[in-house]
């Protein structure tokens, strides 16, 4: 009896990962699936993109290094209006924020 109830809750556990999984993999665009479609688990998907997305704190002090030093060589583009201009400064300055 113990047997079959553990059968099915591993069913269960089974299914929902797959649903996950799919779900996952139906949305991403073709470069991001392609960096994780060997990965075998969704948890082992979950930690890729938070690796990559998140990281660690040396990663954060990348990226904001970088959104600083693009804040500093900041121009307006050749051809640009000032619309777009100010679209792109407010990106740099909401990454800056977090």
């Amino acid at each position: 009896m113990a047997d079959r109830r553990s059968l099915n809750v591993i069913k269960k556990m089974y299914k929902k990962h797959h649903i996950v999984r799919g779900t996952l993999v139906d949305v991403l665009p073709h470069a991001k699936y392609m960096k994780i479609v060997y990965r075998s688990t969704t948890k082992c998907i979950f930690e890729s993109f938070w690796a990559t997305y998140e990281g660690d704190q040396q990663v954060k002090e990348a990226k904001a290094n970088q959104l600083v030093h693009q804040s500093e060589l900041f121009i307006m583009k050749e051809g640009e209006d000032i619309e777009a201009m100010y679209s792109r400064f407010q990106t740099l300055i909401f990454g800056l924020r977090f």
